[in-house]
């Protein structure tokens, strides 16, 4: 009975070892990423302008920048001059810096794509809501029209193991909310890209669409992020 006992709790701490060891690699890969990650910026004199602002989802972390969604839309969209201050690891009260940094240009349009950082750091939900009321506001004296586009269902990523799998999704859904709410009332487009694990093409196919840190798209899931959004800009009469 007592080696019986001893062999179940040896397994469990292997295992248990195994999953943390497996996370640290695989938050090294997340380092080295964002490392070798670069912005697509194409500034040049164009009939229009388009400024993209937030984290990591605006650098296209995990992917090549060419395949990024600026990259994606800067070789769709040709008579757009294509501006980008993402930043790693960007918060919502990140994005009102790299606001508050642009002095005397105006655009056609403003993309922020940021918030899933606000979900991972616990950023309580009245401080996220009053940062992204503010950041709408300000984008909205220099675009003219102001597009809000937070990346998936956090939850659902590799990289997190249960239970943060369950309290980011959750954290993620009521920031949704919050995003749908202050659509209605500051009048910006909301790009709505928030699945359950049922519905999340990137859980069907993680190999497909995840890069190798388990958190961030790769070039197809990049992809999928950038038809959603120019499927929105369509329908709203903004492209």
């Amino acid at each position: 009975m007592i080696s019986s006992f001893y062999l179940v709790v040896l397994i469990i701490v292997l295992l248990v070892s195994f999953r943390i060891i497996w996370f640290l690699l695989m938050l090294s890969n997340v380092r080295f990423l964002v490392m070798k990650s670069r912005r697509y910026q194409n500034i040049k004199k164009a009939k229009k302008k388009v400024l993209f602002i937030g984290d990591s989802t605006c650098v296209g972390t995990g992917a090549k920048p060419e395949d990024s969604i600026a990259g994606r839309f800067g070789a769709e969209y040709r008579n757009w001059s294509i501006y980008n201050l993402g930043v790693n690891g960007a918060k919502l009260s990140g994005v009102l810096k790299q606001l508050h940094n642009i002095k005397n240009k105006r655009f056609d349009l403003v993309v922020i794509l940021a918030g899933n950082n606000d979900v991972f750091w616990f950023i309580p939900l009245k401080r996220s809501e009053e940062n992204a009321k503010k950041a709408v506001n300000l984008a909205k004296l220099i675009g003219k029209k102001v597009v809000v586009m937070p990346a998936g269902n956090a939850g659902l990523a590799p990289l997190f193991p249960r239970p943060f799998k369950w309290i980011f999704s959750l954290r993620t859904l009521r920031l949704r909310r919050v995003f749908l709410n202050l659509a209605s009332k500051l009048g910006f487009t909301f790009v709505d890209i928030y699945n359950t694990r049922i519905t999340d093409p990137f859980s069907r196919n993680p190999f497909r669409y995840y890069s190798s840190d388990g958190v961030h798209p790769n070039d197809e899931g990049y992809n999928v992020y950038y038809e959603s959004l120019k499927k929105t800009l369509i329908e709203n009469k903004i492209l």
